[in-house]
């Protein structure tokens, strides 16, 4: 492992709460489904504007840019119990930090997918 890309989860269930512990959330949030609603449809709509940011600013090498993206996303995948996109929102912040803009794109790549799994949860 390179310490950008996640090591792949053998186990079904082991892998969707590592990807998006909507149980976990629901117990923080005192099971109500409304508000479970909301807080996941406010990510679907915020999210579209955070993915191109973070394109963005990996294209353009703003370094700076994507460690306050990554910052913001770590707390935001904090609320879904969503380890690993949190894991990968820190390894941006991380590689962006250090100025490395090759090792913050393949992290930010690495960010956009696992935030797209998070979200596929949702629906299921």
């Amino acid at each position: 492992m390179n310490g950008i890309e996640l090591a792949p989860v053998c186990r079904e269930s082991t892998k969707l709460s590592l990807v998006y512990d909507r149980e976990a959330l629901l117990s923080d949030i005192g099971g109500d489904l409304a508000i479970l609603a909301e807080l996941e449809q406010s990510f679907l709509e915020e999210w579209p504007h955070l993915q191109a940011e973070i394109s963005a600013a990996s294209q353009a090498g703003a370094m700076r840019q994507l460690a306050d993206l990554a910052h913001k996303l770590k707390g935001s995948f904090g609320v879904f119990h969503a380890q690993r996109a949190s894991a990968a929102a820190r390894e941006l912040e991380k590689r962006a930090k250090t100025g490395s803009a090759g090792d913050a794109a393949k992290a930010a790549h690495a960010l956009i997918q696992e935030a797209n799994q998070m979200i596929e949860r949702f629906e299921a």
